[in-house]
């Protein structure tokens, strides 16, 4: 075995890196195309669940909204005082929701919304 024979299983690793990259770029170029597709779809397919979330929410604080019993509003005082709630908190009876649910708001929101 002479040295020139050795030399050729020792690559640097710039020329390593540099032909693995060149090879990748030319297996994908041509389906660079449908990547790009594919990616975009599934990033708007996985951004449905929170708009379809905040629209759920938005609907059930606004639409079918009635007051609370005097019961429920008695409870919530005792229950804010107990905990030593500093911030208003607000319940509203949705015939929406088909079992209970808690949506919770920031007062910046709140503000905006009056």
């Amino acid at each position: 075995m002479n040295a020139e024979s050795g030399l050729r299983f020792f690559h640097s690793p710039s020329s390593a890196v540099s032909s693995w990259s060149q090879r990748a770029k030319t297996a994908l170029h041509p389906w660079l195309t449908w990547i790009v597709a594919v990616w975009s779809t599934g990033v708007s397919v996985c951004s449905l669940k929170p708009l379809l979330g905040w629209h759920t929410v938005w609907r059930l604080k606004r639409v079918d909204v009635s007051p609370v019993s005097d019961d429920v509003l008695a409870t919530l005082r005792r229950v804010s005082v107990w905990l030593d709630l500093r911030r208003a908190v607000s319940v509203l009876q949705s015939t929406l929701a088909q079992v209970p649910v808690v949506v919770a708001t920031t007062d910046q929101q709140r503000n905006q919304e009056s």
